[in-house]
């Protein structure tokens, strides 16, 4: 309706893209990022959002040009680069992906928000190299972080990776639920903002480590 009455509303054409690529309407949403780019082509945000919409519809050559475009107007920015380095570990480029991500690290410096995604980056990309120990550093590691930013929700995820890990690759059923009842028992649910509580995933590892 909005977009009725003003045709080039970046913001509402921008968030109307979201919508449908979360309803996974990906050639929908990208006609309405395309959009709101021509509408205003200096809001860099506008890029990541078509290239997250290419690479969520496994059209990863558009989200590379996305990017490339992005890259030629605004200065490099961790959200660009984890799309980068999402399509590198699509394509098999597993090195490619390790190496970006550990980069992105090391310009996050000490900024809490900014280590987080590329340590779960590193913890998958250990994970599908088969290197369980170096998958479990980098996920002790954002443990550590999460507690420093308080984050109970963001701890127990991270441990719930860990304990995946020991249940379904180790084989160590006892271990891994030891490790999620110690997280719960640190960050008791119940105190948690419900959306932070991670229901699913913990009633699946409880399943799976029998």
């Amino acid at each position: 309706a909005l977009l009725a009455i003003y045709p080039t509303g970046v913001r509402a054409l921008n968030n109307l893209g979201d919508v449908y690529m979360e309803l996974r309407e990906y050639a929908r949403a990208e006609s309405l990022f395309h959009r709101s780019i021509e509408a205003d082509s200096t809001v860099a945000l506008l890029f990541n959002h078509l290239a997250t919409d290419q690479f969520n519809g496994a059209r990863y050559d558009e989200a590379e040009r996305t990017l490339q475009a992005r890259a030629r107007k605004f200065p490099a920015q961790q959200d660009a680069e984890a799309i980068e380095a999402s399509i590198e570990m699509m394509r098999g480029d597993f090195d490619g992906a390790r190496n970006r991500s550990a980069q992105m690290l090391i310009d996050a410096g000490s900024d809490i928000g900014g280590r987080v995604e590329p340590l779960k980056m590193l913890g998958i990309l250990s994970i599908i190299r088969g290197r369980l120990g170096e998958a479990d550093q980098s996920y002790a590691a954002l443990e550590e972080l999460q507690v420093g930013a308080g984050s109970g929700g963001g701890y127990i995820e991270a441990a719930i990776a860990r304990a995946f890990i020991d249940i379904r690759y180790r084989r160590q059923p006892a271990r891994g639920l030891a490790l999620l009842d110690s997280a719960v028992a640190r960050f008791p649910l119940a105190s948690l903002a419900p959306l932070d509580r991670n229901y699913a995933p913990l009633a699946y590892l409880d399943a799976l480590g029998g």
